[in-house]
């Protein structure tokens, strides 16, 4: 019973958020707080009222800790102001307690809140404990999908400084046999995890030999493109190895005695290494290769144009996907504040670069139109293989939306805050991922700028690029 709360106003904009917390049960504590001693408020005050599912109605208590803009709560206060980023806030602490009935689901508490803004209190006047909550929760038989929702209301009156409208919030109902689907589910994710990333093995192996193989695919081989995977490999280690030193309690309980989820992290976190190791191999041949050739000049300034090239991509391409969220979220907080930092720039930056790791060929596309070569740089293995790899997770996440319960928290593979997923961008990055590969299969055997109108193939950069000495022209018309 106990859930996470999304506020909404009066324009059904997410303005905040919280968490609540079962505490006791009749006369019972929730497990996660021993230290709790049932008081004898906490055991029915009436004879009808009795501590069991049987009689219909459970005493219950709980504790709510919700995050909200000091001018939706409050706007007679005159909130402290957080030094660190001028956030005027405000963090209320609620210790409620009331009936359940466990018939129909529905949950009615009479609380106490403490008002908190940044790490200070507002006043010795700021615990208001004339606050009525109700929450109704979906039948045990209804649709995964149904949601629970809620209300917090003040029973003071208009005029007093601590009243405030009434403010509705939703959850998601996380019933015992959800979450057990949930933890298959979770081991069914991490499974995968660790045979993607064994795959991205496996292909990167094959990269390794290709290149050492043929001596003259190592120099065409696009460094961007290598830094990108590499990268792709090594955040997600950091954001494991932070994640290590977290507690998130909802997903603490999800994964209670959960020995196979923890061997299997491990697992994940070893065989993304050797990927990301095996990248970094990969991009040291190709690097070294590279200096090593007699047409490194022209690979280089081909490189530094492709550099170029992509980066304006990139950089406009985020823009828009900054603007695009920054708008969504414009009523719901000024730009400046904490809010517009974790969850505009942050919360959009994640998504993009996965997108941009989707599309990871893009960068060779580009060095192969400037330098114009047929020759095989790359591995069919390697760019087929690794874009069956990226593009597997919005396969499976398009099963996985009308299939499972949907618990964002517990995502492991094919996470939504690493990546951009629903179903239409689940289409265009597949087709998109697929078209660049066809695109690359079809530069190595017709050539770089194949695609490209017959004027525009005769390359103004080879002019540019020519070859300075007689020892250089076998190596450019050998192709």
């Amino acid at each position: 019973m106990g859930f996470r709360m999304s506020f909404l106003n009066g324009s059904k904009v997410n303005i905040g958020w919280g968490s609540s917390d079962i505490l006791t049960v009749g006369d019972q504590s929730y497990q996660r707080f021993l230290y709790l001693i049932p008081s004898s408020s906490s055991k029915p005050k009436h004879p009808g009222v009795n501590s069991n599912s049987s009689s219909g109605s459970l005493n219950v208590s709980y504790k709510m800790r919700i995050t909200l803009p000091t001018s939706e709560v409050y706007p007679g206060l005159n909130p402290v102001k957080n030094s660190s980023n001028g956030y005027l806030g405000t963090k209320l602490w609620i210790s409620a307690e009331g009936i359940y009935d466990t018939a129909t689901g529905s949950l009615c508490m009479v609380g106490c809140s403490r008002l908190m803004s940044g790490e200070k209190s507002f006043s010795s006047h700021s615990m208001d404990c004339e606050i009525l909550v109700n929450v109704y929760f979906p039948p045990r038989n209804s649709d995964r999908r149904s949601k629970i929702k809620g209300s917090i209301e003040s029973m003071r009156k208009n005029t007093d400084p601590l009243y405030f409208t009434p403010m509705q919030f939703s959850g998601w109902a996380h019933y015992h046999h959800w979450i057990t689907e949930s933890m298959w589910r979770m081991n069914f994710e991490m499974i995968m995890s660790v045979i993607s990333n064994t795959l991205a093995i496996i292909f990167a192996a094959f990269q390794i030999f290709h290149v050492r193989k043929q001596r003259g695919a190592g120099p065409l081989v696009s460094l961007l493109m290598l830094v990108i995977l590499a990268l792709g490999h090594l955040i997600p280690l950091v954001l494991n190895l932070e994640a290590m030193f977290e507690q998130d309690s909802e997903r603490s309980v999800l994964i209670r005695g959960g020995t196979w989820i923890e061997m299997n992290e491990v697992i994940i976190r070893v065989v993304t290494m050797v990927a990301f190791l095996l990248q970094i191999r990969l991009l040291m041949l190709s690097w070294t290769a590279r200096c090593s050739t007699g047409k490194k000049k022209a690979l280089w300034t081909a490189e530094k144009r492709g550099l170029y090239v992509c980066f304006l991509v990139y950089i406009t391409g985020a823009m828009i996907a900054f603007f695009i969220k920054s708008r969504q979220s414009v009523h719901q907080t000024r730009r400046h504040s904490w809010y517009y930092k974790d969850e505009i720039i942050l919360g959009s930056s994640r998504p993009y670069a996965g997108l941009i790791l989707d599309v990871f060929l893009f960068p060779q596309i580009i060095f192969n139109m400037l330098q114009n070569s047929r020759e095989p740089a790359l591995s069919r293995f390697y760019y087929i293989g690794i874009t069956v790899v990226r593009l597997l997770p919005h396969g499976y996440d398009l099963y996985r939306a009308n299939t499972y319960a949907d618990i964002e928290d517990t995502y492991i593979y094919a996470n939504h805050a690493a990546d951009y997923y629903s179903t239409a961008w689940d289409f265009i990055i597949i087709v998109l991922g697929l078209f660049f590969a066809a695109t690359i299969h079809y530069q190595q055997r017709l050539g770089g700028r194949c695609f490209l109108p017959k004027r525009f193939q005769e390359s103004v950069i080879d002019e540019e690029l020519s070859v300075d000495s007689e020892e250089q022209l076998p190596l450019k018309y050998s192709t």
